[in-house]
């Protein structure tokens, strides 16, 4: 899991750009280096196929696709303000959230009864 969210960042830059990527990419960048280091910790000896490293990548593209409204929606507002607390953030995926709940005709928003009884999280 942790490394989809290394893949994640430059996944990201490729949907916001509008690439489409469905197979293995491999590049030069500290998060793919960061994320072949835990997944060849864990598969080297195993398999010496790509397909571990293109789960996580297929991975961190289905849950930026799925989350994308939230996604642009932290990314703007933190691109207005600098920076954002953790708090911030959350409030912002929220916000986004029930927007995009809205426009699909939901009243009730996608944000789940226990959200506010959750502790906060650590960053």
């Amino acid at each position: 899991m942790m490394a989809a969210v290394y893949y994640a960042g430059t996944e990201g830059e490729r949907i916001a750009a509008g690439i489409v990527v469905d197979v293995f990419y491999r590049e030069d960048s500290d998060d793919h280096q960061n994320a072949e280091a835990l997944l060849a910790a864990g598969w080297e000896n195993v398999t010496r196929s790509t397909a571990p490293r293109c789960g996580c990548q297929k991975l961190a593209r289905l849950i930026l696709r799925e989350r994308w409204h939230a996604v642009t929606a932290v990314a703007a507002k933190l691109s207005e303000r600098g920076e954002m607390n953790r708090a911030e953030i959350d409030e912002e995926i929220l916000r986004a959230d029930d927007m995009a709940a809205a426009r699909k005709g939901c009243t009730a928003g996608r944000r789940p009864t226990c959200w506010r009884a959750l502790p906060e999280r650590v960053h």
